[in-house]
């Protein structure tokens, strides 16, 4: 996980770490561990993913919340499609060959009582540019990003709606991280 560890906040301690498309929950696991006192809410959209998620995760009880879902701009339905070639990779969108339930941040935000996001893992296979646009307002309640940015339009889009919220940007290997300082 070091392309995660590579701008991480160097002080205090976070509290929620979102990990969006967790797959089978190992960037959650990676983070738990690092951070013994945080809570990670992690949400993927894939039904074999998620089982495995649950039980590499179970040890970590309430540490965890795992949702069987996919982020989406509104609540409702989308379609997932696994790619063949690279099984790790779903896509979410109104085609595929899955329906999987969409939630809005706002929405997990609010039923979890989350008000603030320290870290931000998001890995969504080409869904940045649904999620982060318009510029989303829910922006302002983060402090850090690790995202990989899948095409041309969904950096674009990203870095638009980052800078908006006063965040500056470094890459490490495939991982954006977007702060609002970096030392």
């Amino acid at each position: 996980r070091s392309a995660y560890r590579a701008w991480l906040p160097a002080h205090g301690a976070p509290e929620w770490i979102f990990d969006l498309r967790a797959n089978i929950g190992d960037s959650a696991v990676w983070f738990l561990a690092r951070f013994p006192s945080a809570r990670v809410l992690a949400i993927e959209p894939d039904a074999g993913n998620y089982e495995l998620a649950r039980r590499n995760l179970a040890p970590y009880g309430d540490r965890v919340i795992l949702l069987h879902a996919a982020l989406w701009p509104s609540d409702g339905v989308v379609r997932t499609r696994t790619e063949t070639v690279n099984p790790a990779g779903t896509e979410v969108g109104v085609t595929g060959d899955e329906a999987c339930a969409a939630v809005s941040m706002p929405t997990v935000m609010a039923r979890d009582q989350i008000a603030h996001i320290d870290i931000l893992k998001c890995d969504i296979e080409g869904t940045e540019a649904s999620i982060f646009q318009p510029p989303p307002s829910w922006l302002a309640d983060i402090d850090h990003i690790c995202i990989e940015l899948h095409d041309a339009n969904c950096r674009a889009v990203v870095r638009e709606a980052t800078s908006r919220f006063g965040f500056s940007e470094r890459a490490y290997r495939e991982v954006h991280v977007f702060r609002r300082t970096f030392e």
